[in-house]
Parts: C-alpha cells; structure tokens; sequence
C-alpha cells in the first residue's frame, strides 16, 4: 500500500509576477524580520488544502478539478497589499493579498469545494476565504510588530497594480523536508 501524499488545490504565478516579487524580495527581508521565507518556486495563491490522501484519489481529484474549472472562465487578479495573519504583536504569517473584488475566484473556490465534496468527500473550510500569498512565517524582530511596518514595504506592490491571468488551477504536492517544498503535478485549464 502506497503512503498517503499532502495535497492542495491553487493558483500558480506567472512569470512576470514571480520576477516583481524576487526583484522585492531582498527589500522586504531586509525590512521585514521574519524566521522564514517561501521559496520563490513554492509562490502560489491556495484555494483548497485536501491534507494527506491516498495516491489512487488523485484522479477524483482531477475529475473534479475538471468539473469546477468548466464551471468558470478566465480571468484576472490584482494584487493588492500586505498583511499579515496571528497576533498582532508577533505574526505568524506575512502574505500580499487579492485586490477585492475578486468574486470569480470566489466562485471558482466554491464550485471546487462542492466538487470536492461530491468526489471525495471533503468538507471545506467553515472561515471565510481569505485569497493570499504567503511570503514569510514567524515574525522574529526583537520588538513588538506594528503594522505600520506595511505600509512603505507595499508600496511597490500597489504603485505596480500587478496582475496574475488565472488560466488554469493546479494540483500540488507537497514534500516537507524539501526545498522547494511545492509541487504542481496537474494542471487543469478553465475555460
């Protein structure tokens, strides 16, 4: 019997949007101390974490991905800021968010999660979703964290009005341990 794999359903970046972040990167870890950074290869925006599932699920998975993505169209993101998740004082997650509206993705969210549901039986998140790209993890400045940090360290990001085409969703596996950590072994296009 085969090990279970940890997977998760998002969006992956085009390559104009991966340049902008590595040119900023060294700028935003310069300014923003935290302990971790994602590697530039492991960018994505997620749209379902499924956790640790039997390989032969992985065609289920698929079907349903197809299922969602005739379900939508093309479209396009922006990008808008950055903001961090946990306490205020010492975030646990620092990530750049999705320009609102952004309502497509939000239905492309959903009619993955009914078609999730409907194949193998997984239950999405209750919260509501947040679309976001995580940068970094665990704030480690030696003093408390002030979101006023943000502001300057955004503004390339909205001074750009950076764009990512969502074409496709992608079905990622991760290897803990690795580095990159993340990687898309399907890929479905919408419509």
């Amino acid at each position: 019997m085969k090990e279970n794999i940890r997977l998760f359903l998002g969006l992956s970046l085009n390559s104009e949007l991966l340049s902008f972040l590595q040119t900023n990167l060294s700028h935003w870890k310069q300014h923003l101390p935290f302990r971790s950074w994602t590697h530039p290869d492991d960018w994505h925006i997620t749209l379902h974490f499924l956790g640790n599932m039997p390989p032969a699920i992985k065609p289920l998975i698929v079907q349903a991905m197809n299922e969602a993505a005739a379900l939508s169209t093309r479209f396009t993101l922006r990008l808008s800021t950055l903001g961090t998740f946990g306490e205020a004082s010492r975030p646990s997650i620092l990530w750049i968010g999705v320009k609102e509206p952004f309502e497509p993705l939000i239905q492309l969210h959903h009619h993955l999660g009914v078609q999730l549901r409907h194949k193998v039986d997984y239950t999405p998140e209750a919260r509501p979703y947040h679309p976001h790209l995580t940068l970094a993890r665990k704030y480690n400045g030696e003093q408390r964290f002030s979101r006023e940090l943000l502001a300057p360290n955004s503004l390339a990001i909205q001074t750009q009005q950076l764009e990512l085409p969502v074409e496709a969703l992608s079905l990622f596996q991760s290897r803990l341990g690795r580095s990159p950590m993340y990687e898309v072994i399907e890929r479905v296009d919408l419509k």
